[in-house]
Protein backbone atom coordinates (compact mmCIF):
# COMPACT_ATOMS: atom_id res chain seq x y z
CA UNK A 1 0.00 0.00 0.00
CA UNK A 2 3.07 2.29 0.79
CA UNK A 3 4.45 1.63 -2.53
CA UNK A 4 1.40 2.30 -4.52
CA UNK A 5 0.77 5.66 -2.37
CA UNK A 6 4.20 6.61 -3.13
CA UNK A 7 3.57 6.13 -6.75
CA UNK A 8 0.30 6.85 -7.37
CA UNK A 9 -0.52 9.55 -4.86
CA UNK A 10 2.27 11.19 -3.19
CA UNK A 11 3.64 12.89 -6.65
CA UNK A 12 0.66 14.27 -7.05
CA UNK A 13 -0.43 17.70 -7.24
CA UNK A 14 -3.42 18.31 -5.24
CA UNK A 15 -6.45 20.43 -5.97
CA UNK A 16 -7.80 22.22 -2.79
CA UNK A 17 -10.89 23.17 -2.42
CA UNK A 18 -12.35 25.74 0.61
CA UNK A 19 -15.66 26.06 1.17
CA UNK A 20 -16.46 29.32 3.74
CA UNK A 21 -15.72 32.28 4.61
CA UNK A 22 -11.79 32.41 4.86
CA UNK A 23 -8.57 34.90 5.46
CA UNK A 24 -8.01 35.25 1.90
CA UNK A 25 -4.70 34.97 0.20
CA UNK A 26 -3.41 35.00 4.17
CA UNK A 27 -4.88 31.38 4.21
CA UNK A 28 -4.08 30.30 0.41
CA UNK A 29 -0.44 31.62 0.46
CA UNK A 30 1.58 29.23 3.11
CA UNK A 31 -0.10 25.71 1.47
CA UNK A 32 0.26 27.61 -2.07
CA UNK A 33 3.63 27.85 -1.11
CA UNK A 34 4.24 24.29 0.68
CA UNK A 35 2.36 22.71 -2.79
CA UNK A 36 5.09 24.87 -4.96
CA UNK A 37 8.12 23.79 -3.17
CA UNK A 38 7.40 20.04 -3.91
CA UNK A 39 8.60 18.46 -7.40
CA UNK A 40 4.64 17.06 -7.80
CA UNK A 41 2.89 16.56 -11.10
CA UNK A 42 -0.55 17.23 -11.96
CA UNK A 43 -3.10 14.49 -13.45
CA UNK A 44 -6.44 15.48 -15.29
CA UNK A 45 -8.79 13.03 -14.32
CA UNK A 46 -10.37 13.68 -17.41
CA UNK A 47 -7.41 12.04 -19.22
CA UNK A 48 -7.96 8.82 -17.98
CA UNK A 49 -9.92 6.13 -20.07
CA UNK A 50 -13.46 6.35 -19.88
CA UNK A 51 -14.75 3.67 -17.86
CA UNK A 52 -16.30 0.75 -20.28
CA UNK A 53 -19.63 -0.93 -19.02
CA UNK A 54 -19.43 -4.49 -18.88
CA UNK A 55 -21.28 -5.98 -21.87
CA UNK A 56 -21.40 -9.42 -19.59
CA UNK A 57 -25.56 -9.71 -18.82
CA UNK A 58 -27.45 -12.48 -16.82
CA UNK A 59 -26.91 -13.28 -13.23
CA UNK A 60 -24.15 -13.82 -10.66
CA UNK A 61 -25.68 -15.63 -7.54
CA UNK A 62 -23.60 -16.60 -4.36
CA UNK A 63 -25.29 -18.27 -1.81
CA UNK A 64 -24.46 -17.60 1.84
CA UNK A 65 -25.45 -19.08 5.33
CA UNK A 66 -27.90 -16.17 6.87
CA UNK A 67 -31.56 -15.54 6.95
CA UNK A 68 -32.03 -12.93 4.18
CA UNK A 69 -31.23 -12.41 0.38
CA UNK A 70 -29.68 -9.44 -0.95
CA UNK A 71 -30.79 -8.56 -4.84
CA UNK A 72 -29.53 -5.79 -7.13
CA UNK A 73 -30.41 -5.29 -10.30
CA UNK A 74 -27.74 -2.94 -12.22
CA UNK A 75 -27.81 -1.31 -15.30
CA UNK A 76 -24.94 1.29 -16.98
CA UNK A 77 -25.17 5.40 -16.06
CA UNK A 78 -23.91 8.22 -17.38
CA UNK A 79 -20.70 9.77 -16.11
CA UNK A 80 -21.19 13.28 -13.70
CA UNK A 81 -20.91 15.91 -16.70
CA UNK A 82 -23.19 14.34 -18.92
CA UNK A 83 -26.59 15.47 -19.18
CA UNK A 84 -28.67 12.51 -18.55
CA UNK A 85 -27.37 12.55 -14.92
CA UNK A 86 -29.90 14.44 -14.00
CA UNK A 87 -32.63 12.52 -15.65
CA UNK A 88 -30.99 9.43 -13.88
CA UNK A 89 -31.43 11.10 -10.23
CA UNK A 90 -34.65 12.24 -11.26
CA UNK A 91 -35.56 8.73 -12.19
CA UNK A 92 -34.14 7.09 -8.83
CA UNK A 93 -36.32 9.25 -7.20
CA UNK A 94 -39.62 8.28 -9.16
CA UNK A 95 -39.17 4.79 -8.77
CA UNK A 96 -37.49 4.49 -4.61
CA UNK A 97 -38.09 8.06 -3.59
CA UNK A 98 -41.12 7.39 -0.52
CA UNK A 99 -44.30 6.72 -2.84
CA UNK A 100 -42.12 5.77 -5.77
CA UNK A 101 -42.86 2.72 -7.75
CA UNK A 102 -40.34 0.66 -6.04
CA UNK A 103 -41.17 1.64 -2.88
CA UNK A 104 -45.09 1.37 -3.22
CA UNK A 105 -44.82 -2.01 -5.56
CA UNK A 106 -42.86 -3.61 -3.38
CA UNK A 107 -42.60 -2.59 0.26
CA UNK A 108 -45.91 -0.98 1.05
CA UNK A 109 -48.49 -2.98 -1.22
CA UNK A 110 -46.49 -6.72 -0.77
CA UNK A 111 -44.80 -6.11 2.48
CA UNK A 112 -42.10 -8.32 1.23
CA UNK A 113 -39.41 -6.35 2.68
CA UNK A 114 -38.64 -2.90 4.52
CA UNK A 115 -35.27 -2.17 2.30
CA UNK A 116 -35.72 -0.80 -1.15
CA UNK A 117 -33.40 1.40 -2.88
CA UNK A 118 -32.37 2.88 -6.11
CA UNK A 119 -29.31 4.67 -6.55
CA UNK A 120 -27.68 6.82 -9.38
CA UNK A 121 -24.17 6.71 -9.46
CA UNK A 122 -22.28 9.62 -11.56
CA UNK A 123 -18.31 10.22 -11.36
CA UNK A 124 -16.00 11.60 -13.69
CA UNK A 125 -15.39 8.77 -16.45
CA UNK A 126 -18.31 6.25 -15.77
CA UNK A 127 -21.44 5.64 -13.81
CA UNK A 128 -24.39 3.37 -12.67
CA UNK A 129 -27.93 2.61 -11.93
CA UNK A 130 -29.27 0.32 -9.94
CA UNK A 131 -31.72 -1.03 -7.08
CA UNK A 132 -31.17 -2.79 -3.93
CA UNK A 133 -33.53 -4.95 -2.18
CA UNK A 134 -33.27 -7.19 0.51
CA UNK A 135 -36.18 -10.49 1.52
CA UNK A 136 -36.56 -13.02 3.04
CA UNK A 137 -35.04 -16.06 1.08
CA UNK A 138 -38.37 -17.74 0.49
CA UNK A 139 -40.20 -14.85 -1.34
CA UNK A 140 -37.35 -13.77 -3.64
CA UNK A 141 -38.47 -15.58 -6.85
CA UNK A 142 -42.12 -13.37 -6.22
CA UNK A 143 -39.95 -10.02 -5.38
CA UNK A 144 -37.70 -10.51 -8.87
CA UNK A 145 -40.96 -10.90 -10.72
CA UNK A 146 -42.40 -7.99 -9.37
CA UNK A 147 -38.88 -6.18 -10.08
CA UNK A 148 -39.09 -7.48 -13.73
CA UNK A 149 -43.10 -6.61 -14.06
CA UNK A 150 -42.00 -2.58 -12.42
CA UNK A 151 -38.65 -2.40 -14.77
CA UNK A 152 -41.10 -3.30 -18.20
CA UNK A 153 -43.67 -1.02 -17.01
CA UNK A 154 -41.43 1.79 -16.91
CA UNK A 155 -40.33 1.15 -20.70
CA UNK A 156 -43.93 0.60 -21.83
CA UNK A 157 -45.65 3.55 -20.09
CA UNK A 158 -42.54 5.99 -18.90
CA UNK A 159 -43.73 8.20 -15.93
CA UNK A 160 -47.26 10.13 -15.16
CA UNK A 161 -46.74 14.15 -14.60
CA UNK A 162 -48.14 13.95 -11.28
CA UNK A 163 -45.58 11.10 -10.48
CA UNK A 164 -42.37 13.00 -12.25
CA UNK A 165 -43.94 16.39 -10.62
CA UNK A 166 -43.55 14.80 -6.77
CA UNK A 167 -40.35 13.04 -8.15
CA UNK A 168 -38.86 16.58 -8.69
CA UNK A 169 -39.64 17.54 -5.39
CA UNK A 170 -37.79 15.08 -4.09
CA UNK A 171 -34.60 15.26 -5.79
CA UNK A 172 -34.44 18.67 -5.36
CA UNK A 173 -35.11 18.44 -1.54
CA UNK A 174 -32.35 15.38 -0.99
CA UNK A 175 -29.78 17.54 -2.81
CA UNK A 176 -30.57 20.11 -0.51
CA UNK A 177 -30.35 18.03 2.06
CA UNK A 178 -27.38 16.29 1.40
CA UNK A 179 -25.26 20.11 1.33
CA UNK A 180 -26.14 20.91 4.85
CA UNK A 181 -22.76 20.44 6.28
CA UNK A 182 -19.55 22.20 5.17
CA UNK A 183 -17.86 18.85 4.47
CA UNK A 184 -20.67 17.83 1.92
CA UNK A 185 -20.39 21.01 0.24
CA UNK A 186 -16.49 20.77 -0.71
CA UNK A 187 -16.98 16.96 -1.60
CA UNK A 188 -19.69 18.10 -4.00
CA UNK A 189 -17.81 20.95 -5.27
CA UNK A 190 -14.51 18.82 -5.52
CA UNK A 191 -16.74 16.03 -7.43
CA UNK A 192 -17.96 18.61 -9.41
CA UNK A 193 -14.58 20.23 -11.14
CA UNK A 194 -12.92 16.67 -11.38
CA UNK A 195 -15.46 15.09 -13.35
CA UNK A 196 -15.59 18.24 -15.70
CA UNK A 197 -19.33 19.47 -14.60
CA UNK A 198 -17.55 22.53 -13.41
CA UNK A 199 -18.54 24.23 -9.89
CA UNK A 200 -21.48 26.26 -11.12
CA UNK A 201 -23.38 22.53 -11.88
CA UNK A 202 -23.65 22.51 -8.27
CA UNK A 203 -25.38 25.64 -8.49
CA UNK A 204 -27.79 24.75 -11.15
CA UNK A 205 -28.78 21.41 -10.17
CA UNK A 206 -32.33 22.10 -8.95
CA UNK A 207 -32.84 24.23 -12.68
CA UNK A 208 -31.45 21.16 -14.35
CA UNK A 209 -33.67 18.76 -12.71
CA UNK A 210 -36.80 20.87 -13.39
CA UNK A 211 -35.75 20.98 -16.79
CA UNK A 212 -36.18 17.13 -17.60
CA UNK A 213 -39.30 16.14 -19.05
CA UNK A 214 -41.79 13.21 -19.14
CA UNK A 215 -40.55 12.55 -22.58
CA UNK A 216 -36.79 12.71 -22.01
CA UNK A 217 -37.29 10.58 -18.81
CA UNK A 218 -39.00 7.40 -21.42
CA UNK A 219 -36.21 7.36 -24.10
CA UNK A 220 -33.70 7.31 -21.25
CA UNK A 221 -35.43 4.02 -19.86
CA UNK A 222 -35.69 2.60 -23.43
CA UNK A 223 -31.99 3.20 -23.81
CA UNK A 224 -30.30 2.35 -21.43
CA UNK A 225 -32.65 0.46 -19.07
CA UNK A 226 -33.30 -1.73 -21.55
CA UNK A 227 -33.83 -6.10 -20.47
CA UNK A 228 -30.74 -6.66 -22.37
CA UNK A 229 -28.12 -4.25 -20.69
CA UNK A 230 -28.57 -5.27 -17.14
CA UNK A 231 -27.14 -7.21 -15.00
CA UNK A 232 -28.72 -9.10 -11.26
CA UNK A 233 -26.75 -9.46 -8.51
CA UNK A 234 -27.85 -12.06 -5.72
CA UNK A 235 -26.44 -12.86 -2.42
CA UNK A 236 -29.41 -15.91 -1.44
CA UNK A 237 -29.29 -16.85 2.09
CA UNK A 238 -31.10 -19.81 3.59
CA UNK A 239 -34.85 -20.67 3.47
CA UNK A 240 -36.09 -20.87 7.64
Amino acid sequence: VRAWFQSNQRKLLPTIFIVGDTRGTALVAPIAEVVTNEDLEPRDLLTLPRAQSSRQTGQSVVALNREQTAIVYGFPGMNRSAPERYAFDLLASVVSGRGGRFFDAIRDKQGWTDTVRTTNIANARGGAFYTYVAVSPEKESDLRAALDAEHAKLRTDGVGSDELEDAVQFAVGVQSASLQTRGARVLEYARAVFSGAGVQSVARYETAIRAVSAEQLKSLIQRYLAAEAGKVGVVRGRAR
